[in-house]
């Protein structure tokens, strides 16, 4: 099995996910995560929290193949991205996020790159991922790490 740092920081094994190799810097959520604009201090009732979902970004998948040596290549494309992100999204979507979230599956990444690049580790989920409706954790725990786009993105997550 190879190993090489991936998204979510250092790949403990990346095995078949080298076939995987497309990355997707970020994309609209779509559904309500355990993190988010809540874990920020954010919309508290489930209105609030749809309201502003959409200044929510998420970084879904980030993947740097094990081949690839560079060092702190991994936190400098996350600062890279976050910086860009605003004005693309601005451009594409017509608004712009205010916060980026991610979730790291610790059992197989460590998430070092998130801390180096200043994201904030905000929280655990409780493994029942965003499509549960039975309140069962079959999935595992995942780290939510956060990135604000402004100073004051507390103020558009909270009106």
């Amino acid at each position: 099995m190879q190993t090489g740092e991936g998204a979510e920081g250092q790949a403990r094994g990346v095995g078949s996910q080298a076939a995987n190799a497309g990355t997707r810097v970020v994309r609209p959520q779509v559904g309500t995560k355990p993190g988010g604009a809540e874990a920020a201090g954010g919309a508290g009732d489930r209105e609030q929290r749809q309201a502003h979902l959409q200044l929510v970004a998420n970084n879904a998948r980030f993947l740097i193949l094990p081949w690839i040596e560079s060092k702190n290549l991994a936190s400098k494309l996350l600062t890279l991205a976050a910086r860009r992100l605003g004005d693309d999204w601005a451009a594409r979507y017509g608004y712009r996020p205010v916060l980026i979230e991610t979730f790291v599956d610790a059992n197989r990444f460590s998430g070092a790159c998130y801390p180096a690049a200043n994201w904030v580790h905000v929280g655990t989920t409780q493994g029942r991922g965003k499509l549960d409706r039975h309140h069962t954790a079959l999935l595992p725990h995942k780290d939510i790490y956060l990135h604000p786009l402004t100073k004051d993105f507390r103020t558009p997550l909270y009106s």
